[in-house]
């Protein structure tokens, strides 16, 4: 090295490179930078059943709704279809759904008048619970006339009636 590239008082040695072989400033070390993070299942999930899909409503216009709806109206076309498989998922999920409105609209009632869910009285807890157990009742019921009428007895086949 010459005594020329020392002039500006620097010295080159542990941890101090030459100035030639030092980034330049602006410049990154590492351009393409860290890779994100790989996005988890149930966020990708999520995302992609929020994000609209066009179908064909009932009055033939075309309409944009959400995943999430049109699988449910799926799940519930097939369950008026007599799908069995549908209608025992429609009647494991549809109580507890229920429910969960029920309280939640019992509750809004109660904050809109500056009631809190806890100060609900006995009677209004009393007649919510009777409600969602009189549907639970009526949705077993309805459960069990399906398989009643899905176990009737089929006729034997037999030959010509012999006299």
């Amino acid at each position: 090295m010459s005594k020329e590239e020392f002039t500006d008082d620097y010295e080159v040695g542990y941890g101090k490179p030459p100035k030639k072989s030092q980034f330049q400033k602006g410049v990154s070390g590492n351009p393409t930078g860290r890779p994100k993070k790989a996005r988890d299942l149930g966020a990708t999930l999520v995302r992609e059943a929020n994000s609209l899909a066009p179908i064909i409503d009932n009055n033939g216009q075309k309409v944009r709704i959400s995943k999430h709806e049109v699988a449910v109206k799926v799940l519930l076309n097939g369950a008026m279809k007599g799908k069995s498989s549908d209608q025992r998922l429609y009647f494991s999920l549809y109580p507890p759904a229920f429910e969960k409105v029920a309280l939640v609209d019992a509750q809004r009632t109660k904050i809109e008048m500056d009631v809190c869910a806890d100060d609900l009285s006995n009677d209004m807890l009393a007649k919510i619970i009777v409600r969602s157990r009189a549907y639970k009742d009526l949705e077993t019921e309805r459960i069990a006339e399906s398989k009643s009428k899905a176990k009737r007895p089929r006729l034997a086949k037999s030959g010509p009636l012999e006299d």
